[in-house]
């Protein structure tokens, strides 16, 4: 005779749970460092993370941890790769070359001959969630490891809308498939700022290029900017530049329903 199931019991569930939540703070705790360790190598500061109860992270649901660590894993398997071909971390044109295969993604023939040393590079997918930076983007960003991966970008940054909306345009070109080259953007150089951090840090940024990123089988689903920016002296946020954060978010719908 076969014993009778029972349902768990609340205190099972909750302790489950519980250890699943400390399990995936243990492996981002770990991969996080390993990060942090890998840029302090090379004189770039990372941190992993400001308090050890990773508050914003233990309180995401399982799903969103486990896209987590699987995007940090992703990160510092690019790292290692670069790492195991004997060359350095700061190289730009290798790291990028290893993070698109990571992330499957096909870039333009000529892509690299615009990537110069000192460049900041991200990577963003058509949801306008940041899947890649190079190591040069921490020179500039105050921000923990946690809150880049457990916050969208607009919930970190704000920048004056106009300027978001001329950006747009071109990003709404490479996912209607009108532009499938490297683009060089009229634009002026612009602000951003750190909206969730301590430092509250102020960038001044120009984007030299936009390039896209093709999958497998040729469709536009990423873009990559190529960037410079620098550390304006001022810490003060203008209540302008807060009020657009209202309106920054929504964008990523406009880009989605342009690229279908």
């Amino acid at each position: 005779m076969f014993p009778k199931l029972g349902l768990m019991s609340t205190t099972a569930i909750n302790k489950n749970s519980a250890d699943s939540i400390n399990n995936d703070c243990s492996k981002f705790k770990a991969i996080a460092t390993e990060i942090a360790s890998m840029g302090a190598s090379v004189g770039i500061k990372i941190i992993p993370f400001h308090n050890s109860n990773l508050e914003h992270f233990s309180n995401l649901n399982s799903e969103a941890r486990f896209n987590i660590l699987n995007s940090l894993q992703i990160y510092l398997n690019v790292y290692k790769a670069v790492q195991a071909e004997g060359s350095s971390l700061l190289d730009s044109i290798r790291v990028v070359w290893n993070a698109l295969s990571q992330l499957g993604y096909r870039p333009t023939s000529d892509l690299f001959t615009y990537i110069k040393s000192g460049n900041v590079i991200e990577i963003h997918n058509s949801s306008l969630v940041q899947v890649f930076r190079n190591l040069n983007f921490f020179k500039f960003c105050s921000y923990s490891l946690e809150k880049l991966y457990c916050y969208q970008m607009p919930e970190l940054y704000t920048r004056d809308i106009s300027f978001e909306e001329q950006l747009l345009t071109y990003v709404k070109q490479i996912y209607a498939s009108e532009v499938r080259s490297v683009i060089k953007p009229e634009l002026k150089t612009h602000t951003i700022s750190e909206l969730k951090s301590q430092d509250r840090l102020n960038i001044s940024d120009d984007i030299h290029y936009i390039a896209p990123l093709f999958s497998q089988e040729g469709r536009p689903v990423a873009t990559l900017a190529i960037e410079s920016p620098r550390i304006e002296a001022s810490k003060t946020i203008t209540k302008k530049l807060i009020d657009n954060v209202v309106v920054f978010k929504p964008l990523a719908s406009s880009i989605n329903s342009a690229s279908t």
